[in-house]
């Protein structure tokens, strides 16, 4: 690890020690389109991928909300790994497979509320250049573009010490850890949330977590959910409020609706009524190097749905910026 890293002085860590809760964090993004891409990957990923391909990945998805593209590649090995808080290092390759093929592995979730779906095809970078807009726009549809087959789930692991150093530093050897288990591990260029690093993602599920240790990491407790990107922040914290009250332990997918309020159904049919309120959040850098902004947080208030003037089973407290 580089000395030039501080972990008391970088974004993480004063995120930390400044006890910033997760809940409500996740960016609110229901579609992703993920590419295989061997690096070196820039600060701004994908858009500086090299060759024509990373322009077109940033005009395809340029003013649509809602769509996260991700640059991805397999969980890299070895001590050097583990030591990129320096922008200056390059990243190493991979397995070469793109390269002798002339195909990249990609993949397109879906994930909303009631419906989460990951897709996958092997294009060219000319095939996928050319399939872009009307891959966007079928999976903004909800539909399975042509050509894509079922895929299975996988975790996506921010590492892009470029974009920044705690990824690169904290988000490999968490990286290293998932992909010793099962299941398909990839290591990726940006998910959102520097200071809440190691940043993990599941697809199709869309939970996303933070601070992620390597230890911590294969259990994804609910006490690491930042929410589901399928929801907005306030109705992720209002979920994840209503999980805890449960007891659940681990974040499972629930029934939020909002009407005279907000609304959960956790999966063993208890109803709660949930109270979301944005608050104040004390100033906090979104990144390392970047001086601290003040953000609103969440406030939350579980109670029964059934015992509308009952004690709150949660004490009020406040959730991370959505910034």
């Amino acid at each position: 690890m580089s000395a030039a890293w501080n972990p008391q002085a970088a974004c993480s860590g004063l995120s930390r020690a400044g006890a910033e809760p997760l809940a409500g964090t996740a960016p609110h993004t229901p579609i992703w389109l993920l590419v295989a891409d061997p690096g070196p990957w820039g600060e701004r990923a994908p858009a500086t991928a090299r060759g024509p391909l990373g322009a077109a990945l940033a005009a395809a998805t340029a003013g649509i909300p809602g769509v996260a593209v991700v640059l991805t590649r397999p969980v890299r090995t070895g001590s050097r790994d583990q030591a990129s808080p320096d922008r200056t290092l390059p990243d190493l390759p991979t397995d070469g497979g793109a390269e002798r093929t002339g195909r990249r592995r990609c993949w397109v979730a879906h994930c909303t509320p009631h419906s989460a779906w990951l897709a996958t095809a092997h294009l060219t970078p000319e095939e996928l250049i050319t399939a872009l807009p009307s891959t966007i726009a079928a999976v903004a549809g909800g539909a399975v573009p042509a050509g894509w087959a079922p895929a299975d789930p996988v975790t996506l692991v921010c590492v892009n010490a470029r974009r920044d150093p705690c990824c690169g530093v904290l988000g490999r050897p968490t990286a290293q850890r998932l992909a010793s288990g099962t299941g398909t591990v990839l290591e990726a260029s940006h998910l959102g949330g520097h200071r809440f690093a190691p940043v993990v993602l599941d697809l199709p599920s869309g939970w996303m977590f933070g601070r992620c240790s390597p230890e911590q990491a294969p259990a994804r407790m609910l006490h690491h959910a930042r929410g589901r990107v399928s929801l907005p922040g306030r109705l992720q914290a209002a979920e994840i409020g209503a999980l805890q009250a449960a007891g659940y332990p681990r974040p499972v997918a629930c029934e939020v609706t909002e009407d005279d309020g907000v609304h959960v159904r956790t999966p063993d049919g208890r109803r709660w009524r949930v109270g979301v309120r944005a608050v104040d959040v004390p100033p906090v850098p979104a990144s390392c190097g970047r001086a601290p902004v003040s953000g609103d947080g969440w406030e939350v208030t579980v109670r029964t749905a059934a015992e509308p003037g009952c004690a709150p089973l949660i004490e009020p407290r406040p959730a991370a910026p959505h910034r």
